[in-house]
Order: C-alpha cells, then structure tokens, then sequence
C-alpha cells in the first residue's frame, strides 16, 4: 500500500486508488481513547473543543496533535495556528535544547522547503541550494532529515506531513501582501 498526500500524485499511477476518509465522531472517538485511556478525559476533550476544529479532527494526524496536546495541557488550542506551532516545536526539539539561532534557522529552512513543494517534492540539491541561497547553513538540511522534520530521498524530498507544510505556506503567504494579493486573485 503507498499513500500519497497530494490528491495530484494520483494521476500517474497504474495501481489501484484509495482514498482516505475523514474520520467520523464514533471513529475520532476510538482515536482519541488511544491517547487518554479515559472516558472522562475523552469527553471532556471533545466537550471543550471549539466547533472551528472539529472539522480538522476528522483528520487523523490532527486529532492526534489535538488530543495530545490537550492530555499534555488539559486545554485545546483556541486556534489552528497554535496547534501547528506546538508541533514544530516538538518536531524540532527531538534532540534536546537547541540554541534560539538554530531552532530560527530550522523554521527558515522549513519554509523555504515548503514554499519550493507547492507542487510536489523536489530534489535534495534544490533544497539544499534554496535553503543556502535563503543565508541560512547547507548543514540545516542534514540536520532537518536527522530529525525527520524532513523526508524523501535525493530526488524528492519535502516536509514530513502536508499539514504543516501548508501551515509554513499560509504563513508566508499572509506576511506578503503580492502573495495574498495574488492568491485571492486566484
């Protein structure tokens, strides 16, 4: 079984398509309970999540970055973008404290390597020559596989979910008007 995260791969393949289901309440429920291992827990997170993240907990990885995150602080983020903030820092801390510098460069890194995979992955040299061209140090990428906030192989390589290269993606896209300008031209 492959899976694919962009609906745009599919078209060349020869082998039989599946698609994945959001999740449906019964379903989200028995996700989340892996986590908990609590009926009150498990009521009281759905309880308190607000209805503007409901739709993204049908989706697996995000039901399970929310229950985590709500079993780690007894909250819910109120907003998507501190759900996606949390996952980095967790993403980039694996190996320990890093310096403020590196954990910066990380995140540059990161969006640079977003913004180039709008349209699919791209090669390692690509990366590798846009994340140097970016200022920041050609080890950066090495050091994003190593933590697997990376993946692929040297002809295509791209985020480790989707998600949060989207997350980078509307970041930038927000910060620069030509960019939203252009997207809400769209």
């Amino acid at each position: 079984v492959v899976l694919f995260g962009r609906r745009q791969r599919l078209v060349d393949s020869a082998l039989p398509v599946l698609a994945l289901c959001e999740l449906n309440e019964e379903e989200q429920r028995k996700v989340a309970m892996l986590t908990f291992k609590n009926e009150g827990w498990c009521s009281g997170f759905f309880h308190a999540m607000p209805s503007s993240l409901r739709r993204l907990a049908s989706v697996p990885l995000l039901l399970v970055r929310f229950a985590k995150g709500y079993a780690k602080s007894g909250r819910i983020p109120v907003h998507a973008e501190e759900l996606f903030s949390d996952w980095l820092t967790q993403l980039l801390s694996k190996s320990g404290n890093r310096p403020s510098t590196q954990i910066a460069a990380f995140r540059r890194a990161m969006d640079v390597v977003a913004w180039l995979t709008r349209a699919g992955p791209i090669r390692s040299e690509d990366a590798i020559d846009a994340i140097e061209a970016a200022g920041i140090a050609a080890s950066t990428f090495d050091e994003l596989i190593s933590l697997g906030a990376i993946t692929g192989s040297q002809d295509a390589v791209e985020l480790v979910h989707e998600a949060l290269a989207d997350y980078f993606r509307v970041r930038r896209t927000l910060n620069s008007r030509t960019l939203l300008t252009a997207e809400l031209e769209k």
